[in-house]
């Protein structure tokens, strides 16, 4: 089997999109008979051999607004070539941004083709923009959106969602052919065991309770709310946060650290080892999204043994709601956050082993690719045999 992943979704500095690639890319380099290429928008052109038989295409696209580390492919040229190149049984494309206008340009074979939903762009792109418009107003935008959404999705032979979150929301749209094909986590490298005590003195925590925000630095990720939050829960002799990731929302944060010094700002790590070390330090780890497609920082964070805080909703809140423990709060709301900020307690030992143990059985990658294979299969089966109306439906795990 000979898969075709495009996605102007990817970005050197990106965080699950990118891990989901990358992982995959290993994933089908380990097994007979499965071969994975990867197309990324990048500032040049260049066909790079990976191990295992798998290709990294590199196309020359332009930059997606300044300094957001996105670039948009366009040009049919260059995406046909890939396609004529790499010669797939099976198209997935994971940005719903200019591929699918273009894949019936593309797509001169009939490839069958799935759209991955890695983006909620409704509940993310469109709520975040009418943030400080009432309720009443941002129902018409995001409903409509939604309706845009299943019309580039549905003429996709299949559509596959990490999350029931996303199933819900596009079969409600009228999607159908839906496959869900939650993320995992690298198991062997996020695990409670890298519990570093240097880490939490060089953070300011010590016997603190020590809570850990990693993720971009922008609304739609939650930080706002959490500086919200903050003042409300402070408690700089037994409380410490610790802020790390980057973003648009830089200028805001920077005035808050200001404000409150004791809040200790983490560089950028490009390391997946230092990642799992913060995860495995922390006592909790803030994922507070409220649109998150899955929340692969979740998986990430519980799989080294840290409960996570969450919204009620999305991805994340699903996953924490599933979890062995772990906090929820209300949606968009600061004062419920701040209380989960004041009362969280540090998990045990064997708390943080029963939340690891839980990821290995339910979320390793080797799990998750295994079942997408076969997702695939079932859909380039249903492709040739012209009976798509088989795949009808959503099929849950």
């Amino acid at each position: 089997m000979r898969v075709l992943d495009l996605n102007n979704n990817y970005s050197p500095v990106g965080g699950g999109v990118k891990t989901y690639h990358h992982k995959k890319l290993e994933y089908f380099a380990s097994r007979e008979g499965l071969t994975n290429a990867l197309m990324v928008p990048d500032d040049h052109d260049a066909i790079e051999p990976q191990p295992g038989g798998n290709v990294l295409y590199r196309v020359a696209a332009p930059p997606l607004g300044k300094g957001s580390g996105y670039r948009l492919a366009v040009s049919v040229k260059r995406l046909r070539a890939v396609v004529s190149d790499f010669k797939p049984d099976i198209i997935e494309m994971g940005s719903v941004w200019a591929l699918p206008w273009l894949m019936k340009r593309i797509n001169q074979q009939n490839i069958p083709t799935v759209g991955f939903y890695h983006t909620d762009v409704p509940n993310t792109h469109v709520a975040v923009a009418l943030k400080h418009a009432p309720r009443w107003l941002k129902k018409g935008p995001i409903e409509k959106t939604y309706d845009l959404m299943a019309k580039i999705f549905s003429p996709l032979t299949a559509t596959f969602g990490a999350s029931e979150y996303v199933l819900r929301r596009l079969e409600k749209h009228g999607v159908q052919r839906l496959f869900h094909t939650p993320f995992g986590a690298d198991t062997s490298v996020f695990r409670p065991s890298d519990r570093s005590a240097s880490l939490r003195t060089s953070w300011g925590a010590d016997s603190k309770r020590l809570a850990l925000y990693l993720s971009r630095i922008n609304a739609e990720k939650g930080v706002d709310l959490l500086m919200d939050a903050y003042p409300h829960a402070r408690d700089p002799e037994n409380f410490q946060l610790v802020i790390g990731g980057h973003g648009p929302g830089e200028a805001r944060l920077q005035a808050f650290l200001k404000e409150y010094p004791e809040v200790y700002r983490l560089d950028y790590l490009h390391d997946r080892s230092a990642v799992a070390a913060a995860f495995a330090t922390a006592d909790v780890f803030l994922s507070l999204g409220a649109a998150e497609t899955f929340g692969l920082a979740v998986t990430e964070a519980m799989s080294c043994g840290t409960p996570v805080v969450a919204p009620l909703a999305g991805g994340a809140g699903e996953q924490v709601d599933r979890a062995p423990f772990g906090y929820t709060f209300e949606p968009g709301n600061a004062l419920a956050l701040a209380d989960v900020l004041k009362r969280f307690t540090a998990a045990s030992d064997a708390q943080r082993e029963h939340l690891h143990r839980y990821i290995v059985d339910h979320h390793d990658w080797s799990r998750t690719f295994d079942r997408m294979v076969s997702c695939y299969q079932q859909v380039i089966d249903a492709h040739a045999s012209n009976e798509l109306s088989s795949l009808d439906g959503v099929h849950r795990i």
